[in-house]
This record gives C-alpha cells, structure tokens and sequence, in this order.
C-alpha cells in the first residue's frame, strides 16, 4: 500500500497538469509568499512577476547544530504556470560546511478564482551541492497543493507530496503538510500560522511541528520569523526570511 500511494499522487499532479489549459494567473493585491514554513501556497505568480523569497535558520539538536544561509527561492510568473529555481543554501555546521544540491522547478494552477485554491508543484534537484550535504542522484517532486479560506480570518493550506531519486522511483518519501493559517485583527498585514509536516520513508518517519509569524511590511514585501521541533528527535530551529516581489 505504501509504495501504491505515491505513485497516486505523482498520477494525480501530472493528470492535473494535463487538463489544465494555459491561462495567465492575476496579479494579486498583496505579496504572497512560499515561506515561511514547511509547505508551499497554492498562489502562482502572474505573468510577468518576478519573486524572490531569502531565510536564515539556526537549528539544534542531539547530533549536531546547523545554521542554513540563504534558504532562497526565486520565482518568475509566466502564461499559465511560473518557474521555480532554488538556487541553494549554505550549510554550516559543528565541524562542516558546504552546499545543499540546488533545484528547478515549475508550479502550475489547477483550481483558481473564488473558493478553494490548488496548485501543483513539480521539480528536481541536481546532485552538485557539497559532497557532505549534496543526495548524489538527481531526485524529483511531484506535490498537490491546495488552500481553504474557512472564515474572512482562518485559512487551511494542506500539501501533499512524493520525493524520490530518479533511479529508484519506489524509495522515496511521502510528504504531507497540514498548516492553519489566522489573519491577526488589529495589526495590518500581520498574520500567523502553525502547522503540522510529516515525511514517511521505509526506513523511518520524520514528523515536525511549527508556528510562526509574517508582516507585510507593505504590498511587495513580507517579512517573517519562524519556530519548528521535529517530535522524534527533539531537535528545533528558529529562522527568518524576506520576501520581496517586483512587478
């Protein structure tokens, strides 16, 4: 049943792609980021829009403790879809440090205008990072997105996910990523989120918790800072990031 899954859900988001006719996504009024967090939102850029989303992250635990420079995401908005390159971030820890495989990517709308939002997101990394952090093969995602406004303040973005290396299709991870999100009355541009994320493997599961907050500091610009345990291990980090869109 396992191994059944993701090929449903690699399935599911290449038949998605299929259907969807190209058609250029609006300009939305406010910036809306990727991050912070585990998952992706549904929103892709409109044509023309160029974003680009940076981080840093300190993390803690039993084994080691990192801290991640540059956790960056650049995004182009084209007619029907927008790509995706992440150019990779720097990795400095205890006794080590290097370069994380960088990524290319695109995201495509497949359900957009009033009501629920989903998208679909496919990419793959290049094994060209630092031996002591790079995967060594060339892997691909294939991950549905999808966003519920549940009130004029809630919202409920839910992403579901399969990562695997490109010779072994069938030893990869599942990736489901719950994350409750609350506009914050009072405060104009603030909202926070917290969320679940879990990655199931054969041979072993992760599963995080998180919480964090985002300011849009104006129409074009978010800044956020963010908190996240992994349950089994204990192990934590705090980060922050920016983002900023020109358009």
């Amino acid at each position: 049943m396992m191994r059944l899954v993701p090929t449903l859900v690699f399935c599911g988001v290449l038949l998605g792609l299929s259907a969807v006719p190209g058609h250029a996504q609006d300009v939305a009024e406010t910036i809306l980021p990727d991050r912070p967090g585990w998952g992706d939102g549904a929103h892709v850029l409109g044509l023309g829009v160029t974003q680009l989303e940076v981080g840093l992250e300190v993390s803690f635990g039993r084994d080691a403790n990192l801290i991640t420079v540059g956790q960056s995401l650049i995004r182009y908005g084209m007619s029907g879809f927008e790509i995706r390159v992440l150019p990779g971030s720097i990795v400095i820890s205890d006794e080590d440090q290097g370069a994380v495989d960088p990524a290319v990517g695109l995201k495509v709308p497949l359900v957009h205008g009033d009501g629920p939002q989903v998208s679909a997101v496919l990419a793959t990394t290049l094994p060209i990072g630092s031996d002591i952090f790079s995967a060594r093969s060339t892997t691909g995602a294939a991950t549905l997105i999808g966003e519920f406004a549940l009130t004029s303040e809630l919202s409920l973005s839910l992403n579901a996910g399969y990562g695997f290396p490109f010779d072994d299709f069938d030893d990869g991870s599942i990736a489901i990523i719950v994350t409750p999100g609350l506009s914050i009355n009072g405060v104009q541009g603030l909202s926070a989120y917290a969320g679940y994320a879990g990655f199931l493997m054969e041979d072993g599961n992760a599963h995080f918790i998180e919480a964090g907050l985002a300011l849009a500091s104006n129409a074009d610009t978010q800044l956020d800072l963010n908190w996240g345990m992994q349950i089994d291990s204990r192990g934590w980090f705090l980060g922050a990031g920016v983002a900023h869109r020109w358009r």
